[in-house]
């Protein structure tokens, strides 16, 4: 096959995956420059995304590398990397082919509502067949990443300038999210105990999230934000 008709090709595939999205662009962190290895079971990514609007995650759209038949899971938790949260959509991705290969990954079944600026991991992890994910890099001399949030691997902080790259996708025009649906159930009462426990578990962690009252002044978790959390609990979900 030429170069013209391959890249025509690839053209075609991605006109065919995007027309599948309804939704909102939201983040992105460009796919190029930059190669990650996604094969081995043993590392676990997490490249952290702070939504830029409230909604619905409706996917996220990846450039996937590596041979034909190479898979890779993904996975979505709450929160700030690295995130211990529950997961929240989780899927296989299965190379169709030996080229560099745009997939929409489609998350909306799973309804996690976000609101603006609220934070989530998109875990990767592969099962050894040597599956990779594309991403960019920025030489921290030379100025700031592409993607302001940061990638964790294992666990950690990855160096500086790394991030996987990306591009989220937001149902928007709905109700609003829920905020004290801190676990993002969907089954009624979706507001309950564990909802507490979750953010419990999240100002222990000094997530974002639970700055309920949007303080600035340090510390910026305190008891203010317990009763923020008790009040929006209180006005349950419309």
């Amino acid at each position: 096959m030429s170069h013209h008709r391959l890249a025509a090709t690839m053209l075609l595939a991605l006109a065919g995956q995007l027309q599948a999205q309804t939704g909102t662009p939201d983040q992105q962190s460009p796919r190029a420059g930059a190669w990650y290895n996604v094969g081995p079971s043993f590392l676990v990514w997490q490249q952290q995304i702070r939504a830029g609007v409230a909604g619905t995650l409706e996917g996220i759209v990846l450039t996937l590398n590596g041979p034909q038949g190479s898979q890779m899971d993904v996975r979505i938790r709450l929160g700030d990397g690295p995130s211990v949260n529950p997961v929240l959509f989780s899927t296989q991705l299965t190379k169709a082919t030996p080229d560099d290969e745009v997939v929409f990954v489609n998350m909306q079944a799973s309804a996690i509502a976000l609101t603006a600026g609220q934070t989530f991991v998109m875990e990767t992890q592969g099962n050894d067949t040597m599956c990779g994910l594309i991403g960019n890099y920025v030489d921290p001399a030379m100025g700031p990443p592409l993607y302001p949030e940061p990638l964790f691997l294992g666990g950690t902080a990855f160096p500086a300038g790394w991030r996987h790259g990306f591009t989220s996708y937001m149902i928007t025009g709905g109700p609003a999210p829920c905020y004290a649906n801190c676990d993002a159930s969907t089954t009624p009462p979706v507001l309950n105990v564990t909802d507490f426990s979750c953010f419990l578990n999240r100002f222990a962690a000094g997530d974002s999230y639970a700055n309920c009252d949007q303080s600035t002044t340090p510390p910026v978790l305190n008891v203010g934000d317990f009763s923020c959390f008790l009040n929006a609990f209180a006005a349950g979900c419309t």
